[in-house]
C-alpha cells in the first residue's frame, strides 16, 4: 500500500510562455510559426509548463525528493519539416519531461534535455503512411506533455499508458464517408521504450510492444479505439475520445 498520498494541488497552476501558445493554437487548429528552408516547409511550435505541488505526505525514499517544491514539468520544442517535392516529412520533439501525478510529486525539479521523439513519415501511395524512428502512440488517456491536458497533474493510470518508443507504424486512411470525414486503421511495431524502467517488474523487463486500432472522425469529433501490448507484461485496451 502507498505511504504517501499527493494532493495534486498546483499553487501555481501553470507558467505559460509564448512558446507555449503556439503549441496551443496548433493543437486547436490555429497556426504555429512557419517558414521555408530551401525545398522544404517548416513549422515550429512547442511549450511550457510547470507549477508548485505540495505533498501533505511525502513518504521516505532513499535518495528521492518527494517533497512540496515549484516544478518545470516541461519545455519541448517542436519541429516539423515537409517536403515540397515528395511525400515525405519529419516531425522532431526537443526537450524534456518531469511528469506530476495524483499519487507522486517528481524527484526532479526540471526535466533532463534530449529528443522526445523523431518521427520520419513516408506515403508511398494515397492514402497509406508508413513511419519510423522514436515514435509517439497513436492514443492513450491522456497527453505525456502536460501544457496540453486540462489539469496540470496526469492521473494514477498515466505511467500505464502508451509512451514513446522505437518502432515502425503504418497506416491506411479513408475519406470522405458521410458523417464519417475520416477513417485511420492502423497498426504498430515498437521495441526499446523510452521510459523503459516504468515498465520492468522484478521479473521481467520487456522490450517489445505491439498497437492496432481504428480511429474515426465523427461529426467533427476524432474517437479511437486502441489496443497496446507489451509483451510479457501487459495489455491496454481502450477509447478515446
Amino acid at each position: 500500500m502507498m505511504k504517501k498520498v499527493f494532493w495534486g494541488i498546483a499553487l501555481i497552476a501553470v507558467a505559460i510562455l509564448p512558446l507555449a501558445t503556439w503549441a496551443q493554437e496548433a493543437k486547436q487548429g490555429g497556426s504555429p510559426l512557419k517558414f521555408s528552408v530551401s525545398n522544404l516547409e517548416a513549422e515550429l511550435s512547442g511549450g511550457v509548463s510547470g507549477g508548485y505541488f505540495y505533498t501533505n505526505n511525502a513518504g521516505q525514499e532513499h535518495g528521492k525528493n518527494r517533497e512540496s517544491k515549484f516544478v518545470l514539468s516541461n519545455v519541448l520544442f517542436d519541429l516539423n519539416l515537409e517536403s515540397k517535392d515528395y511525400p515525405v516529412s519529419l516531425d522532431v520533439g526537443l526537450g524534456g519531461v518531469v511528469t506530476p501525478s495524483l499519487v507522486d510529486n517528481p524527484d526532479d525539479s526540471a526535466p533532463s534535455w534530449g529528443v522526445e521523439y523523431a518521427d520520419f513519415s513516408i506515403s508511398p501511395v494515397e492514402n497509406l503512411t508508413l513511419e519510423g524512428g522514436l515514435l509517439a502512440p497513436v492514443a492513450g488517456y491522456e497527453d505525456t506533455y502536460t501544457y496540453n491536458n486540462k489539469n496540470i497533474t496526469v492521473g494514477v493510470l498515466a505511467s500505464q499508458q502508451p509512451y514513446n518508443a522505437y518502432g515502425v507504424r503504418t497506416t491506411y486512411s479513408i475519406k470522405g464517408l458521410g458523417i464519417l470525414n475520416e477513417v485511420d486503421v492502423y497498426g504498430a511495431y515498437y521495441r526499446n521504450r523510452k521510459d523503459e524502467e516504468e515498465y520492468c517488474t522484478s521479473t521481467t523487463c520487456p522490450h517489445d510492444a505491439w498497437e492496432a486500432g481504428i480511429s474515426i472522425n465523427l461529426l467533427d469529433t476524432d474517437i479511437t479505439l486502441y489496443h497496446y501490448h507489451i509483451n510479457g507484461l501487459r495489455s491496454l485496451t481502450g477509447v478515446v475520445a
